[in-house]
């Protein structure tokens, strides 16, 4: 039984040792087609801060990485409202950048530094 374990352990690292298997240009596509962490309603990065009472593909995709993230944007989802609730769910996860080394500032606002946590790691 032990050897059976051991041989299994082997092939395991091995699989692992090797790393992941290189992507196909279909999964590349696909990879790109889900956008950043999933979310696709904009596929480029706004350059222009957001806030209360913005609108449109850019708040989309903001509420969408927020959610991605972990902070609930309201009842309505996804909904392309900068309203309330997504301000304060951008305030929470610029309040949760406490834990980074650079730390977001908290005013609400998905400005360029925003932007850049939400589509990359969570930190600035």
């Amino acid at each position: 039984m032990r050897l059976r374990t051991c041989a299994a352990a082997a092939a395991t690292a091995a699989i692992f040792a090797a790393g992941p298997l290189p992507a196909t240009p279909a999964m590349a596509a696909a990879s790109t087609a889900a956008g950043v962490h999933g979310c696709n309603y904009s596929n480029s990065t706004p350059t222009i801060s957001m806030a209360r009472d913005s609108g449109g593909p850019a708040v989309k995709q903001a509420q969408c990485l927020l959610l991605y993230w972990g902070y609930s944007v309201g009842p309505s989802g996804i909904d392309g409202d900068f309203g309330r609730d997504t301000h304060d769910a951008t305030i929470g996860f610029q309040y949760d950048s406490k834990y980074c080394s650079n730390r977001l500032t908290v005013d609400g606002e998905i400005g360029p530094n925003t932007w850049r946590a939400l589509r990359g790691n969570g930190c600035p």
